[in-house]
């Protein structure tokens, strides 16, 4: 963000022979965003034999709208025409994205929700009020950085999902593999691209049955454009209902407030509509061989007031102005403009000749003679970040790939290493990452957040691969796992290509066994663990996702582990037991613990090493609230780490004292690392 630092001044006279009762006059910018709403779509009968290819030459035009963010600053930047056609057996959509960079959705199709890119979401109810026949439907369609693209449906999670209905993409059942089809083309200047979709009625409708001419379904729009250096993401809002309060940030579920599109008669003439602003602005259309184009005439309003005398300068930026009039002496005999943003480039403001007024008088002539103006510009008051408690990153919030900002709802909760980096998790994150990777200084490289909102109860590092288990997963299980290189590329499970696997397919259970109590990955192998059958051990082959054995352990919790076993706090945190990872045989290594409630290992060559642990760090809850270290080898406490006691609510705070450890790692620079499950710094 930019600050003041300096204050421009300007300087120039102007001579006067008399004063005559005149105003002044600039075109000044609109300040808030003005974004398009339009009420309802047309369908147009579709031609016949329409080709699904992204080119638009056998569409009618004449239907569309256009839908903006901000219409005043972004008519030619981030918008897009949206044009619907039917026939008996397809819903048509044709997008016409206005968009430097297109097609750049930051995110994978094999695992990440559209909406955080480039991404048209096309929301339709068929059979609206009628309770036996509605269905909702949520298309969410775009291209991912792998180079796939989907068609996604979903019907939200409380309704009746129809026999044919299987969740086989990140945010839904991808009917592109049901027949739907979808086609992608960048413009040949590279100032947007066309995205074409048919989607089967039988899949919009209950009864599997189309719409009929003349008939209506309710349907709205949000597409997502991806912007900047930093993947940002600009969301469009629009077709919507008149006369009703609109919700542009829960427009999802804001059913009342969709529009209606209805299913034109073929022999209708149809006229392209006005495109219509939120403030109650229209702005005529009319086609160009075919083409909408809109006339935005008036779209920057002016303010303007007669004047005679003119002022004239250049600002090489739009700039808040303030100008005064002086006479002879340096006096200020005029305030002509004050705090008024100006746009870049030559202004010319008009002087009355009068003095300045007041809440209840005009100005005053002035006698002739001859007066100089000056004037001072900024480009806006704006913040400019100095600190904040409790994070030494850069910036309190998500700034790109090399953001340190976590889980903007949640806590960290887990950390482990490989030994040459690091992964922190998060249990929750809406704007934040939930997951980051991280050097051995904790500088991030890159982060991770699955869908709109989703988090990272445990992470794991083994062999270049990052594992994450995602506890907020989209897919309806309890909690799932997916897998990321080095450089944030999906990994997926060999046995079967998918990019997720969920804890039941990963302990081979029969239902899902409660909530997982401790999570690692190392020498190949995943370790978890759960309450089932009063504690159990699941061991499952990282690469394969191929379940191989579980182990009974008594209040199995959190994991640590080699290339050999895995070390596991069992009986309610009061002791540490080892599970071969080969053979599933356990024996005890540490008792009497009080409230164990993490654990990491120290090799002689790292984390993860094949030797024997030379060290084990324990966490520990409340009351104790520190890390004790014991010797591997003879299984006796070496030191404590943090305060006994650890860290109050209330009072002075304490570098040195911990509270709520949550996850431990050790890196190969003898470096502990500590995830403590707490909100206050």
């Amino acid at each position: 963000m930019k600050s003041i630092s300096t204050f421009q001044r300007l300087v120039r006279s102007a001579a006067i022979a008399a004063a005559f009762s005149i105003g002044f006059g600039s075109a000044i910018p609109a300040l808030m965003a003005t974004p398009t709403e339009n009420y309802g779509l047309r369908l147009l009968p579709a031609p016949r034999n329409i080709a699904i290819d992204g080119k638009v030459e056998d569409w009618n035009l004449a239907g569309g709208v256009l839908a903006m963010d901000d219409a005043a600053k972004t008519t030619e930047d981030f918008g897009v025409w949206i044009h619907g056609a039917y026939d008996s057996e397809n819903l048509y959509i044709l997008a016409r994205w206005l968009d430097k960079t297109p097609l750049s959705n930051p995110g994978d199709t094999k695992l990440d929700a559209g909406w955080s890119g480039d991404c048209l979401q096309v929301r339709v109810i068929t059979n609206y009020g009628d309770k036996e026949k509605e269905q909702r439907n949520n298309l969410t369609c775009w291209r991912g950085k792998d180079g796939a693209d989907l068609l996604e449906l979903d019907i939200p999670s409380k309704e009746a999902k129809p026999a044919w209905y299987t969740k086989n993409g990140p945010a839904g059942d991808n009917l592109k593999l049901k027949g739907a089809k979808q086609a992608l083309l960048v413009n040949t200047d590279g100032s947007g691209y066309s995205q074409e979709l048919a989607v089967p009625w039988k899949y919009l409708t209950k009864d599997g049955n189309a719409p009929k001419p003349g008939e209506s379904v309710i349907l709205t729009v949000e597409p997502n454009f991806t912007f900047g250096e930093n993947k940002n993401r600009i969301t469009v809002k629009d077709i919507f209902r008149p006369g009703v309060a609109l919700d542009r940030v829960f427009t999802f579920r804001a059913y009342p407030t969709w529009g209606v599109a209805k299913l034109m008669d073929g022999a209708a003439t149809i006229d392209p509509e006005p495109v219509r602003l939120a403030d109650g602005r229209t702005f005529p259309v009319r086609l160009e061989e075919n083409l909408p184009v809109v006339d935005w005439t008036g779209l920057v309003e002016s303010k303007v007031k007669p004047g005679w005398i003119p002022v004239t300068f250049t600002l090489p930026e739009a700039s808040y102005v303030s100008l005064h009039i002086k006479n002879a002496k340096g006096q200020v005999v005029r305030q002509l403009v004050n705090g008024e943003l100006l746009p870049a480039g030559a202004n010319t403001i008009m002087w009355d000749g009068l003095t300045t007024p007041n809440w209840n008088e005009p100005g005053q002539a002035l006698e002739a003679g001859t007066y100089t103006w000056s004037a001072i510009t900024h480009p806006g008051l704006q913040a400019k970040l100095r600190g904040v408690a409790s994070n030494a990153g850069r910036v309190p919030w998500d700034d790109g790939k090399g953001s340190n900002w976590g889980g903007d709802m949640g806590n960290p909760v887990s950390v482990d290493t490989d030994g040459d980096a690091l992964m922190l998790g998060w249990g929750m994150a809406e704007a934040g990452k939930a997951a980051i990777f991280t050097d051995l200084e904790g500088k991030p490289v890159w982060g991770h957040k699955r869908g709109g909102i989703g988090g990272a109860r445990y992470v794991a590092l083994d062999g270049g691969v990052c594992y994450i288990m995602d506890n907020s997963t989209y897919s309806g299980r309890l909690a799932a796992v997916y897998k990321f290189t080095n450089a944030m590329d999906v990994v997926p499970w060999t046995d079967n290509n998918s990019a997720e696997r969920g804890f039941k397919e990963l302990g081979a259970m029969e239902t899902e066994a409660g909530p997982v109590k401790g999570f690692t990955v190392k020498g190949g192998r995943l370790y978890f663990s759960t309450e089932a059958d009063g504690g159990t051990v699941y061991i499952t082959d990282a690469v394969s996702g191929k379940f191989q054995r579980k182990v009974a352990l008594a209040g199995a919790g959190a994991i640590a582990a080699n290339s050999k076993g895995a070390y596991v706090v069992s009986d309610g945190g009061t002791k540490l037991t080892f599970i071969d990872g080969a053979t599933g045989a356990v024996k005890p290594v540490l008792m009497d613990l009080k409230n164990a409630t993490a654990v990491a290992l120290e090799g002689k060559n790292g984390a993860g090493s094949t030797s024997e642990p030379e060290s084990i760090y324990i966490g520990t809850g409340a009351p104790e609230s520190c890390v004790y270290v014991y010797s591997a080898a003879t299984g006796k406490e070496v030191r404590t780490i943090g305060d006994k006691g650890g860290r109050a609510d209330l009072g002075v705070w304490r570098a040195t004292a911990l509270r709520n450890i949550a996850g431990l790692a050790v890196d190969k620079k003898g470096q502990l690392w500590v995830a403590e499950d707490e909100d206050k710094p």
